[in-house]
């Protein structure tokens, strides 16, 4: 059985709780964990897009070489912010719908990604 701090009235007592309640407190705290590092890496991707639009806003002189590589670069990034928040929002709806493959195949790609 597992115990939980449980605070009555000014004392503070141990307390054994079903093994069905404290499972129920980590699994809301995994929960939260998730959609927070979620919600970070979807930020992330979001603030690499904006660096694209930044880049593109600031065009080199004009030289045939530097123009080349600060298209890549703007495309680069604009890519790589859309795909990382592209993963980041179907890998929150893979877990919804517990298709375990898909889940399990979005947090790899994720991984590789970042």
């Amino acid at each position: 059985s597992h115990s939980c701090l449980n605070s009555e009235g000014s004392n503070l007592t141990l307390r054994l709780r079903s093994r069905s309640s404290c499972p129920r407190a980590m699994a809301a705290g995994m929960q939260f964990q998730q959609r927070l590092f979620r919600l970070l890496g979807a930020v992330a991707s979001a603030l690499f897009a904006v660096q694209a639009i930044w880049i593109f806003m600031n065009p080199p002189t004009a030289n045939v070489w530097k123009i080349c590589h600060w298209l890549g670069q703007a495309l680069l990034c604009l890519l790589a912010g859309a795909a990382g928040c592209y993963l980041e929002v179907k890998g929150g709806r893979a877990l919804v719908e517990a298709q375990l493959t898909k889940f399990t195949a979005n947090r790899v790609l994720l991984s590789v990604f970042y």
